[in-house]
């Protein structure tokens, strides 16, 4: 049934309490991006006095001014109350942020030297087998073989080798993958 005006009893904290819910919001991610949405609960401060409290504010000032004037307000409530500083929203997303931006560039970076020494250990294996080739190749190029059809066939052996590594490296991907 609809759960608005309905009273819930709330034991996790002492003493335990209850409170009349008077809406309902969807699930937000409250901690960090990457975790799954929970279920969060606002109470009113007449159900529920608790010695902490978040505020989040929208305003077009800056940060100092919104937090001298709430500073102000709450002194004018009780002037021994703690106070932290105000943190902007965008400073706030930011730090939530800066630890899987860490993770992502670090990733990307290792990614980017296992390519290059993947290129570099194609390409020596290719010189390799080039340079093994030169006789056949010359006792081709004197029964009549083009320079041309050299290459193409030089350019097939490197394809199909190219290609049976990037296969070799998929398979394995997918196997660590799965692993973890």
């Amino acid at each position: 049934g609809p759960a608005v005006g309905q009273t819930l009893a709330f034991d996790f904290i002492e003493p335990p309490f209850t409170a009349t819910v008077v809406g309902i919001a969807d699930d937000f991610h409250h901690q960090q991006l990457g975790t799954v949405p929970s279920p969060e609960a606002y109470f009113s401060f007449a159900q529920t006095p608790q010695p902490r409290h978040s505020l989040v504010l929208s305003s077009a000032d800056s940060a100092e001014r919104v937090g001298r004037v709430v500073r102000e307000v709450v002194d004018t409530i009780d002037r021994g109350l703690a106070f932290t500083p105000i943190t902007p929203m965008a400073d706030y997303v930011q730090q939530n942020l800066a630890a899987p931006r860490v993770q992502l560039e670090l990733t990307s970076a290792f990614a980017l030297v296992a390519l290059v020494v993947a290129a570099a250990g194609l390409y020596s294996l290719l010189a390799f087998l080039a340079a093994g080739s030169r006789r056949e190749w010359a006792i081709r190029l004197a029964l009549g073989a083009t320079p041309r059809r050299l290459q193409q066939s030089l350019f097939r052996l490197s394809l199909t080798y190219g290609v049976i590594a990037a296969g070799l490296a998929i398979a394995l991907v997918a196997a660590v993958g799965r692993g973890l």
